[in-house]
C-alpha cells in the first residue's frame, strides 16, 4: 500500500503498542516506511503483566 503524500514510501499499520508491536513499528519506520500504531487502550498494561517479562524466541 502506497500513501498519496509520499508516493515511494511503503505505509504499514501496527496493530498493539505492546513491546513486540513498538519494536516492529519502529524498525518498520527505520526502514523508511510510514508507520501506525493502533493501541485500543489508553494505558496499556506492562510487558510483565501478561506473559512475565519473557519473549519465548526458541518458540517462534
Amino acid at each position: 500500500m502506497k500513501n498519496s503524500s509520499h508516493p515511494s514510501r511503503a505505509t504499514a499499520l501496527v496493530i498493539g503498542g505492546g513491546l513486540v508491536g513498538l519494536c516492529a513499528a519502529l524498525q518498520l519506520q527505520r526502514a523508511g516506511g510510514i508507520v501506525t500504531v493502533l493501541e485500543p487502550q489508553e494505558k496499556p498494561q506492562g510487558a510483565s503483566w501478561g506473559n512475565a517479562g519473557h519473549i519465548a524466541v526458541e518458540q517462534v
